[in-house]
């Protein structure tokens, strides 16, 4: 028999299996006579098997005769579900040792029992792997005194998703946000080398809470483990599958990988959205099942539906015939669909301009940069899209068209393109340029199209991306605080509008209170607490009675956001309220990234809220505690990098715990420890500040780190070896405290710098004695305390003054006023 015939009787009987044994002469009755021989013979051996394997004939009917009977400590209550692996039994435990019930997987006979045990033991140890609050966890595995293998899991109590949301009427945007944890299951099944192959509704049970439970890893396959038809081995076994949910290549026996999954996932969300499977190919032949899904494309939701042009667009990206073509991840899918309910463009539009040139891109940022900067400029003015409009009907399309293309254009300049090059060492003009000009078309469509929520909801977007350019803290950016907060500024105003029309809309809700922490941030700056904190405040209030569900790390990740910043505004304040907040960030970042395990954006985050929990037990005396938390946070980003040695943000991080480390020792007088790790910090960030000159973050960093080694080396006692240092740290934080007079931060720097640098030289000059190199030490030593003296006057009136900032000040207008007694 030819392997394709072959294909075509597995096909059959998985089909088969799946149908009750009463239907089953009927469908086969369909297929070709030589299939349908096959698949009877099948048939009839899978049921002799099943009768000896079951012990005889008292227990052939599993469902009647095992509810009565004891598997391991189990007392099997009543059958809830059937498949050709087994039979799954509400149970309970009958030891006393706790009353929960369970659900009880018993194996069930099968074509081939060696087969069918492997593929048993094979969830087992997949099953084992797997801790995720939307996979159904194991909770034991045995063996039974029949010798029938069994699993214990936890018993969900739930319905089918897509009988979940028709029940309770869902709304669109609550399905998506449901969809999102499966697809967070999902996810965390693909990173542990885990493909499901069956993904279905019925496969998706949500419970009474709303948390839905991915489950039944039955014919689930580890990659790299089991061969693939493709790979020229010999198939004896069945390939099952549910044929309306499975991918073209799944159809064609070929190779199984996580794109396999993501078609499923697309199915589903087809069905989430309308009501209706894109294919029923069950009933179908071989033949035609394989044609239908191959060569069809899925049929466009009706008008009635209503589902958007978005995601009609995510759903066909999911489902390319191509696995190659399909998302990357789902993760990736997710993501997408969180870009819909956020409002921002989604990344599935298909022969849009966008979608033709992303690979181009990917290899050719730069160069494509300036191309899409000309093309902007060329590609008209709104105006005349609308005069195009009044010249005739038969021009009305086309002004559509060319409107829809300056809008697509400009998206992908605003979001595809500039998050492509946004870590990219000298980017930050480049991203400026890209930024402005894509919104200057932006607010002229607008201006077309008065009221469309969509266009407002990307210029709020637009004007946030063009404040972290101008001056988001924690970003890649140019220093000029002033124009961020007027940036942030005109997104709050637009947003504001959004609300004003429709205050339920919670994309509008999330992205106003991701403005009010951007603009809490940026005055951390000016040392402003009252601001931090009141702009966090707003955010909080924004996020107010926002339930997110289990696996939304977008809500919960904004959430997590609010009480980080919170803290930050607490901390001089209210230190206890602070460190609440803290640990409230922490265990929600840790939650993620536990359901995320090595995602570089949550490991990140979770080791800076180790740092900022280290600084503020030192602040409070608890020094094995900011021990603890600076180790963990060094672990974290080490492991970043390590996975991605050029990840500039990782280094970044990186950096920053060898500093926090460093700090930790200085306080302790372990100076040699402290310098070492210092100069680890400044081997990185003074690499980083090279290859991009222009980034105000990094060289504030790199002026930080210098200050720190001239104040760790003053303490060492030789008066001449911090100089350097000092002078360096000055110069490069004078010219970013002059450009940005909001900026205490440098302000405060180079009191600190100056004051340092000017107690080294007199301590030369007392050294020097009354020589002429003594006498230009001490000239040298009265003009750097004059300078702190006036860097401490200018801080002092915009109130940004803290404790070694008011030391140093005061130390170097005491010996100003005496050089100034001197030269009398």
């Amino acid at each position: 028999m030819t392997n394709p015939d072959w294909q075509e009787i597995e096909h059959a009987m998985g089909i088969a299996l799946d149908l009750p044994e009463e239907e089953q002469a009927a469908w086969l009755g369909q297929q070709r006579p030589e299939v349908r021989a096959e698949v009877e013979s099948l048939l009839a051996a899978h049921r002799r098997s099943s009768s000896f394997l079951e012990g005889g004939p008292e227990t052939r009917d599993a469902g009647r005769s095992l509810a009565s009977r004891h598997i391991g400590p189990y007392r099997l209550l009543e059958e809830i579900g059937r498949g050709g692996m087994g039979t799954v039994y509400r149970a309970e435990r009958n030891d006393g040792r706790f009353q929960k019930q369970v659900a009880v997987k018993v194996m069930a006979a099968a074509v081939d029992s060696s087969e069918m045990l492997r593929r048993f033991s094979g969830e087992q140890r997949i099953l084992a792997t797997l801790e995720h609050p939307n996979i159904t966890r194991m909770l034991d595995a045995g063996v039974s005194q029949d010798g029938l293998p069994y699993i214990v899991m936890e018993q969900v109590d739930g319905v089918p998703i897509n009988q979940h949301w028709r029940a309770r009427a869902l709304p669109l945007n609550e399905r998506l946000r449901l969809f999102r944890q499966v697809c967070s299951a999902a996810q965390y099944a693909h990173q542990r080398l885990v493909v499901h192959r069956d993904l279905k509704p019925a496969n998706i049970l949500v419970t009474e809470e709303g948390v839905p439970k991915l489950l039944d890893f039955g014919i689930a396959k580890p990659l790299g483990v089991w061969p693939d038809a493709s790979s020229g081995g010999t198939r004896t076994t069945l390939n099952p599958m549910t044929p309306d949910y499975a991918s073209p290549e799944q159809m064609r026996g070929g190779s199984i990988t996580t794109a396999t999954d993501i078609y499923s996932l697309g199915v589903i969300l087809y069905e989430l959205l309308t009501g209706e499977r894109p294919y029923r190919v069950t009933g179908k032949t071989m033949e035609e099942a394989i044609r239908i899904v191959s060569e069809t494309e899925p049929p466009k939701p009706n008008a009635a539906a209503r589902i958007p042009a978005d995601l009609h667009a995510i759903v066909a990206k999911a489902m390319r015939k191509e696995p190659q073509e399909r998302y990357a991840s789902s993760e990736e899918l997710s993501t997408d669909v969180g870009r819909y309910l956020s409002g921002l463009p989604v990344w599935a539009h298909r022969g849009s301009f966008r979608y033709l040139t992303r690979k181009f891109v990917a290899r050719h940022k730069f160069s494509v940069v300036a191309a899409m900067l000309m093309v902007l400029l060329a590609a008209g003015g709104s105006a005349a899209i609308t005069r195009q409009a009044r010249i005739a009907e038969r021009e009305r399309a086309r002004a559509q068209a060319r409107f829809d293309d300056v809008h697509q254009l400009a998206n992908f300049v605003l979001f595809d393109l500039y998050n492509d090059i946004i870590s990219l060492p000298g980017a930050i003009p480049v991203r400026k340029r890209l930024v402005t000009g894509a919104l200057q078309y932006l607010d002229s469509l607008s201006r077309e199209s008065a009221g469309d929520v969509t266009l407002q909801m990307e210029l709020a977007a637009g004007y946030t991306r063009i404040g972290d350019v101008q001056g988001g803290l924690g970003k890649p950016n140019l220093g000029d605080t002033g124009g961020a907060l007027a940036s942030y500024g005109k997104a709050e105003r637009i947003l504001r509008l959004v609300l004003a029309r429709d205050e339920s809309r919670l994309d509008a809700r999330r992205n106003l209170a991701r403005v009010y922490l951007n603009v809490s941030e940026v005055h951390q700056f000016s040392r402003n607490d009252a601001e931090v904190l009141a702009n966090a405040r707003q955010a909080e209030a924004l996020v107010q009675g926002v339930a997110p569900a289990p696996g939304d790390e977008e809500t919960l990740s904004l959430l997590a956001d609010v009480h980080f910043r919170l803290a930050v505004g607490l901390t001089g304040s209210d230190p206890k309220k602070s460190l609440d907040h803290y640990l409230k960030t922490l265990e929600i970042f840790q939650a993620l990234l536990a359901a995320h395990p090595g995602k570089p954006s949550l490991s990140a985050r979770v080791a800076t809220v180790h740092r900022q929990l280290a600084s503020h037990m030192a602040a409070t005396g608890d020094a094995a505690k900011a021990l603890d938390h600076r180790q963990k946070a060094l672990e974290l980003d080490e492991r970043r990098l390590a996975a991605n040695p050029a990840d500039p943000w990782a280094k970044i991080d990186l950096s920053a715990d060898f500093v926090s480390i460093g700090a930790a020792h200085f306080n302790q007088g372990n100076l040699e420890v402290a310098l070492a790790n210092y100069r680890r910090a400044l081997d990185i960030r003074r690499a980083l500040a090279e290859a991009d000159p222009r980034d105000a973050r990094l060289r504030r960093q790199l002026a930080t780190t210098y200050l720190s080694i001239g104040e760790t080396l003053a303490r060492m006692g030789d008066p001449s070896a911090p100089l350097e240092s000092y002078r360096r740290a000055a110069q490069i934080g004078s010219p970013l405290a002059e450009g940005n007079p909001a900026d205490s931060y440098m302000r405060a720097l180079l009191i600190r710098a100056y004051a340092g640098e000017a107690s080294a030289e007199a301590e030369l000059a007392h050294r020097s004695g009354n020589t002429p190199a003594g006498q230009e030490r001490r000239r040298r030593s009265c003009s750097l305390y004059q300078l702190a003296t006036e860097s401490y006057r200018a801080l002092k009136q915009n109130g940004g003054v803290w404790g070694d900032d008011i030391d140093a000040g005061e130390r170097a207008a005491r010996e100003a006023a005496r050089c100034d007694a001197g030269r009398k």
